[in-house]
């Protein structure tokens, strides 16, 4: 057994579709609760939707298992998955980053009913997967990135290595697009 912490962040429960915010977002699901309260005045999200953070185990408030095997992110799924059940919530739009979206992406292939949408975020397959190709490709932007003296040089490497050339240099109006994201 294992105790999730999370935090609803309405008390609404009308049948309205509910969001789902994976808590690897949040290294603590109390700051999340945070923005949605300094906001309170300006959005209520009392009569629209429901959102819920929290802690992974092992994260934040959660219990800690204390053997290794029990981190999976299949297992972490059905922690999710056993959240959504013990909010009553049948349907859910979810979210999920880095390891939240490997969790995400575990919980729409156990239960794809279950998922309105899904939002993956910086995620990988895991493993040795989470590490880039070796390959002379790699190892130029590698060396470009170290010898890039200024912030100018340093993005000038990352729009190379985010974009192929011929989205680049394609032309917004009168200007090339790289010009436009350089800004």
């Amino acid at each position: 057994m294992v105790d999730i912490l999370n935090r609803p962040h309405t008390e609404d429960n009308d049948g309205n579709e509910n969001k789902y915010s994976n808590g690897s977002i949040f290294s603590d699901s109390q700051k999340m609760q945070e923005p949605l309260s300094h906001n309170a005045g300006k959005v209520s999200l009392r009569n629209s939707i429901q959102v819920c953070s929290y802690d992974n185990r092992g994260a934040g408030r959660s219990s800690v298992p204390e053997h290794r095997s029990y981190y999976t992110t299949g297992i972490m799924a059905r922690d999710a998955l056993a959240l959504l059940d013990h909010l009553g919530w049948k349907k859910a739009h979810v979210v999920g980053h880095s390891m939240g979206a490997m969790i995400a992406c575990k919980l729409a292939a156990i239960e794809p009913n279950r998922i309105s949408s899904l939002a993956l975020l910086n995620g990988t397959g895991g493993g040795f997967e989470c590490f880039p190709k070796i390959d002379r490709t790699t190892i130029s932007i590698i060396l470009r990135f170290l010898k890039a003296r200024t912030p100018e040089g340093r993005a000038d490497v990352d729009l190379d290595t985010h974009y192929t050339k011929e989205f680049l240099e394609a032309y917004v109006g009168s200007v090339k697009r790289r010009e436009i994201l350089y800004q």
